[in-house]
């Protein structure tokens, strides 16, 4: 009599779906314990994470160096030079990162910290007057006494919303200062894994390619590979595009309101400059507690101001801001603002301000797979862009 034949293939995947649906069960029935394992499973390998990240942030003035500066001194015939080619620029990179910061926060983060100061100190003057002000408007304009305690009760909510706003700015620098002191020494391993992966760029996507080939495929490691360049090319674009133009917008904001006589303008014109980080809700943003905050001084003020700022977006959406970002993530504007309100849903700011550059990819990849099945595939409808 002969014995049944195992049949592998089918056993493994029995074996696998067996496997699958304990650990599924598992994780629904045990989801706190999974979640804080996750948890401290990426608190352990946070820098590691950070590292990763700031090594995507100082491969951009590395890359500069080593292709518009010291592009002749890999291939040179000085084996002096060809060996200080690669920590040179390494270390220019850390260099002129390092400086930025020290420049900026020598230069503008006192200014701000003194406009926050005067700000708050002088919030109760501001707010007496105002309060005159609103008083002698509510008088000559013979308001009925329901509609002056519907406006009294707005101008509560305006004054608590403007006071909570100035104390988290206080409180999240202060935070912040804490903060960066207690992870010194978390930043400083950070750096030093950055500064590795740079240096061993190569040797170490040499390696992660070879084992994701020896894992999945040499056909889906090629295809993750041209994944991870796209990526690569829509967050360095999006990253140098969107902070060369917020500067800019910041520059031309406080210049604007310097010939105007505002009161405050460095301060508003960081806070545009910063919320112009997001695209398309970022102007609006930052607009209204700035014209909260000028209204509250002097309601002239505020007026003019929205009135600039509706002009000065005006002239940054058709002459500054395609010229610095160009196409530089390449998506429209409706999918910008879909992933912007998606991501800052699920992951609040940095969802807001990476939404775009994520949705980017994605895009692209879909665009890609969409042409590839219109090659085999012939389709009777195509978009009026691709005709």
């Amino acid at each position: 009599m002969e014995k049944p034949q195992i049949r592998w293939p089918k056993m493994r995947k029995l074996v696998f779906l067996i496997t699958y649906t304990i650990l599924l069960f598992l994780i629904l029935f045990r989801i706190e314990a999974v979640s804080k394992g996750i948890l401290w499973f990426f608190n352990v390998i946070s820098p590691l994470l950070i590292g990763l990240a700031l090594a995507f942030i100082f491969h951009l003035p590395m890359n500069f160096f080593q292709t518009k500066v010291f592009c002749s001194w890999e291939r040179h015939k000085c084996r002096m030079l060809k060996k200080l080619y690669k920590p040179l620029t390494l270390i220019l990179a850390y260099l002129s990162v390092f400086l930025f910061i020290a420049g900026f926060s020598a230069l503008v983060l006192p200014r701000i910290a003194d406009s926050v100061m005067r700000l708050a100190a002088n919030f109760t003057v501001y707010v007496a007057r105002f309060r005159e002000w609103l008083d002698g408007v509510m008088g000559s304009a013979s308001i009925t006494p329901e509609l002056s305690a519907l406006i009294s009760e707005v101008w509560q909510q305006v004054l608590l919303f403007l006071q909570q706003m100035l104390a988290t700015i206080v409180s999240r620098a202060f935070d912040f200062t804490i903060g960066l002191t207690t992870g010194l020494l978390r930043l400083l391993l950070s750096l030093m894994i950055s500064g590795y992966m740079l240096y061993n760029k190569d040797k170490l996507l040499a390696q992660v390619k070879r084992l994701c080939a020896a894992c999945i495929g040499k056909a889906k490691t090629e295809r993750a590979c041209e994944v991870l360049k796209i990526s690569t090319h829509v967050f360095s674009r999006f990253i140098v595009g969107t902070l060369t133009a917020a500067l800019a917008l910041g520059i031309m904001c406080f210049i604007g309101m310097r010939l105007l006589n505002m009161q405050y303008a460095f301060f508003i014109s960081s806070i545009i400059a910063v919320t112009q980080l997001v695209p398309i809700l970022g102007p609006i943003i930052g607009t209204i507690p700035c014209a909260l905050i000028l209204f509250v001084i002097e309601p002239s003020q505020a007026l003019w101001f929205v009135l600039f700022i509706i002009i000065l977006q005006r002239i940054d959406n058709a002459f500054v801001s395609p010229h610095i970002l160009g196409n530089a993530i390449g998506l429209p504007g409706l999918w910008v603002l879909t992933s912007i309100i998606i991501g800052g849903a699920m992951f609040g700011v940095w969802g807001m301000l990476l939404g775009a550059p994520f949705a980017a990819v994605a895009y692209r990849l879909v665009g890609e797979w969409v042409k590839k099945r219109e090659r085999t595939r012939p389709l009777v409808y195509r978009a009026e862009e691709d005709e």
